[in-house]
Formats: C-alpha cells, structure tokens, sequence
C-alpha cells in the first residue's frame, strides 16, 4: 500500500508541475520558427538551411487542444 501512496504522490507532484506551465507559453513554443539544415532544394538541386513555421490559417468556433 505504501508504494500505490508514493505513487499517487509523485503523479501528482509532476501533474502540479505540469500546470505551472503557462497556455500562452505553450502556443509560443508551438508557433516558434523552427531552424532545419540540410534540407534538399529543388530550385537549388542541393541542401540547404531553411526555416519552419506552423501557423493556424483559421480558428473554428470551437478550438480543443490536447497536448501530450
């Protein structure tokens, strides 16, 4: 029974550390230019550096996240 305790307690320590993370946080990371390298060009026929973003082209009257 005393190793379900300490169980249930580090579950909830981390599930309190996981809420201290701030939504607007989460939506910056998640929007946040990504640098790649040594992406293949068609234009160019070599590999080259280049930058990645993902973007919400739209938002629906209703917006369910999950996060993992």
């Amino acid at each position: 029974m005393f190793a379900h305790t300490r169980a249930c307690t580090a579950a909830a320590a981390a599930a309190a550390a996981a809420a201290q993370v701030p939504f607007a946080a989460c939506v910056e990371r998640f929007a946040a230019p990504e640098e790649m390298a040594d992406v293949f060009s068609p234009a160019l026929g070599r590999k080259v550096p280049a930058t990645r973003t993902t973007r919400l082209a739209s938002f629906p009257p209703y917006l369910m996240l999950s996060f993992k």
